[in-house]
């Protein structure tokens, strides 16, 4: 057997002294602390950072090391007699350093695991923080197609609501969810997402908006290729909803141009299936439907077309009056 040479065993021994020292190797210079003391000293550079971020000095450097210390007595000190303490100092280490998703799947994990904890309001406040820097995120990373930065902030905000219904930030919450999917053209989802918004927070200074989204989803649901009709009609019930409930609502004229497009779709729905019956020769069934057309969406390019067509056909045909019976009353014929 090949020996090694004793400068070789010698400068292992001394790499892996050094190494020992440093703390992704062991920890070595956080060995002398107890518990207590690591998770004290994380505080004390965690509300450093903080004041530096308020004085618009952010000190990076003073989060990691927070993090390192609440790593090492996580890993290799089984965590302390404080868990708490110590995994939500692990969450203001992560966000101060920026590390978005790490800092919200363990806000998530804290919001599970301490239901009651008093730091709730603080958690509540970096969920929403960490939403914000997702929802205001323009970049994206190609994979198969465009994934844009921005829909991870889908996740943190459904965290939010889910675990803090009554905060203070669940209905902004709901309304960027709705904002994200509407962006995206993404119809049912956004328009669940303010339907959800106005159930939960009918009070929220968001539920103008959402109001007035509901409809707008409801059209461009209603839209080509499908045209359907129901959601026509969800659209049209909504936008009248929302112009006779608000009438100081902040997107009137945008309801009102709507529902002018919403009536047009439903006119010309009408009228084509007039023009299908006249088609098939069933004048009757042509003259009905452009007679719901006129009547029913006047001032619509449909009701002219329909009006038109309606003097084409001419005077409605009338069916032959029945023959009398002899003996029937009013006829003069019969017994006295």
């Amino acid at each position: 057997m090949t020996r090694r040479p004793a400068w070789v065993a010698a400068g292992g021994t001394a790499l892996l002294a050094a190494c020992s020292s440093i703390p992704f190797f062991g920890g070595g210079r956080y060995a002398d602390r107890t518990p207590e003391q690591l998770l004290a000293e994380a505080g004390v550079d965690l509300a450093k950072v903080e004041e530096g971020a308020a004085a618009g000095n952010p000190e990076p450097g003073l989060a990691r090391e927070a993090l390192r210390k609440l790593e090492y007595l996580r890993d290799k000190r089984g965590g302390g007699p404080d868990k708490e303490t110590l995994e939500f100092r692990r969450v203001q280490a992560l966000h101060a350093l920026g590390r978005r998703w790490d800092a919200y799947t363990a806000a998530k994990a804290f919001a599970e695991a301490y239901p009651t904890s008093t730091r709730r309001p603080d958690l509540e406040r970096i969920l929403h923080e960490i939403g914000l820097a997702y929802d205001r995120d323009t970049e994206g990373i190609w994979l198969l197609g465009w994934f844009p930065r921005r829909g991870s902030a889908v996740p943190v905000f459904e965290t939010l609501v889910e675990h803090f219904p009554r905060g203070d930030y669940a209905d902004d919450a709901l309304r960027r969810i709705g904002g994200y999917h509407f962006d995206e053209e993404e119809w049912i989802e956004a328009r669940t997402a303010y339907e959800r918004l106005l159930k939960g927070y009918s009070g929220s200074e968001w539920a103008d908006l959402a109001d007035f989204r509901v409809g707008i989803c409801n059209l461009e649901e209603a839209g080509a290729p499908s045209h359907d009709l129901g959601a026509m009609r969800r659209a049209r019930e909504k936008l009248e909803g929302y112009l006779k409930s608000r009438p100081e609502g902040g997107k009137r004229a945008e309801a009102q141009a709507a529902l002018a497009q919403v009536l047009e779709m439903l006119a010309e729905r009408e009228w084509r299936t007039g023009e299908f019956y006249r088609r098939i020769g069933n004048s009757f069934g042509a003259r009905h439907h452009w007679g719901e057309t006129v009547s029913g969406f006047p001032g619509t390019a449909a009701a002219g077309k329909a009006a038109a067509a309606l003097r084409a056909l001419g005077p409605a045909e009338t069916l032959p009056a029945p023959a009398s019976r002899p003996g029937a009353p009013g006829t003069g014929g019969g017994s006295p």
